[in-house]
């Protein structure tokens, strides 16, 4: 006798608060980021305008280098951080559907994450399981 494993409805509240705190400490870091692309470019030109002296452009240069360093070291696992909840969470969202009475559904779970992660099939496939959440969702709220 094969057993069906049928896993129970988990709430999004505290996974949906984390990711949202996630979003904005990213979104903050991308304005650090454009910030200092922007410093980037004003030093780029002054050097190229030949505005600072040799010597003052070698130690403008590797400040910003070090700053580039640092900022990256920062972004790169925050947007990991934030790209792997959003996932997560779409994940047991879209697991939760079945758990609330939706029926026929298009996909399975798994592969709902799984085309964020494949190319062209990430165009339109997430948004087609996303408006299965909310048409699943909106049913619930009325």
């Amino acid at each position: 006798m094969s057993s069906i494993r049928i896993k129970k409805y988990s709430s999004l509240a505290k996974i949906t608060k984390l990711v949202i705190f996630v979003i904005v400490v990213e979104i903050l870091v991308e304005l650090i980021v454009i910030m200092s692309d922007y410093s980037e470019i004003s030093l780029i030109n002054s050097v190229l305008n030949n505005e600072l002296e040799y010597s003052e452009e070698l130690s403008q240069i590797e400040i910003n280098d070090t700053r580039v360093s640092i900022i990256s070291a920062v972004e790169f696992p925050i947007l990991i951080l934030t790209s792997a909840l959003f996932l997560y969470w779409f994940y047991r969202a879209y697991r939760n559907l079945a758990h609330l009475g939706a029926l026929g559904l298009e996909f399975n779970a798994k592969w709902v994450v799984a085309y964020f992660l494949i190319p062209v099939l990430c165009l339109w496939k997430p948004y087609e399981a996303l408006k299965e959440i909310w048409k699943v969702r909106d049913r619930k709220s009325t």
